[in-house]
This record gives structure tokens, sequence and C-alpha cells, in this order.
């Protein structure tokens, strides 16, 4: 089972326990954790991902851009299905809600993975 370190999305940093080492986690929280990453990660961006296909194409579609709704709802679901679809532990990625207000960008959608299901939902900034 794959491992992953614990990464506070608020706190934007790495989690470590009292001793200072790295918090792991695997499974589902895992899994839940690498989606909610490449979400938050612009495709070819940094350097580190640079050209590896990791990460999103979100921001194309939403800054500087006033695309009628339906056609942004779908390009939205493509895109996130096109990132997670092909990760080894999700079987299949369903039932998407869009909602943009203003700058910001909210993303919902039902994950099912070996590991169960779950919804996901994750607020970004564009």
């Amino acid at each position: 089972m794959k491992q992953d370190i614990v990464y506070d999305f608020n706190q934007r940093e790495i989690v470590t326990t009292r001793g200072g080492n790295l918090e792991l986690i695997s499974g589902k929280p895992a899994l839940i954790q690498r989606i909610k990453k490449i979400l938050h990660t612009t495709a070819n961006r940094y350097d580190v991902y640079f050209d590896s296909g990791y990460g999103n194409c979100l921001e194309n579609l939403v800054v500087g851009k006033t695309l009628p709704s339906a056609f942004l709802a779908s390009e939205i679901e493509r895109e996130v299905k096109e990132c997670i679809g092909s990760m080894e532990d999700v079987k299949d990625v369903s039932r998407f809600s869009v909602i943009r207000d203003g700058a910001r960008l909210t993303i919902s959608f039902f994950v099912d993975s070996i590991y169960g299901s779950e919804t996901v939902a994750e607020g970004l900034e564009s």
C-alpha cells in the first residue's frame, strides 16, 4: 500500500510529528490527498513537474475567460477526469458539480476507488 507524506493545505506545509518525523498516511486518505494535490498544481508551472504530465490545466479554462457555464463545467469535468482518472487507485470519477463565484471555483465530484467511494469538494482560486 502506498504511503504519502501528510500535507496541510490550510497551512501550506508538510506535517511532522512532535519528534520532527514526517507524518505518513495511506489508503483512502492518501488517495484523496493526492487528488487534492493534483487539483492545486498547475501543469508545467513548477520545474519539478515540468513536462511530466503532472498537474492540471484548469487555469487555462478560467483565468480571463467568460465561457458559458455549461461549457465550462463540461471542460472542467474533462480536465479532472484526465488528471485523476488514470490514477491506479481510481476506478471511476462521476457526479460533477462546478460553481464559479468571481475568481473562486468550487469543484465537487464522486470518486470510486479501490478503497471505497468518496465525494471530493475543493475550492480553487483563479
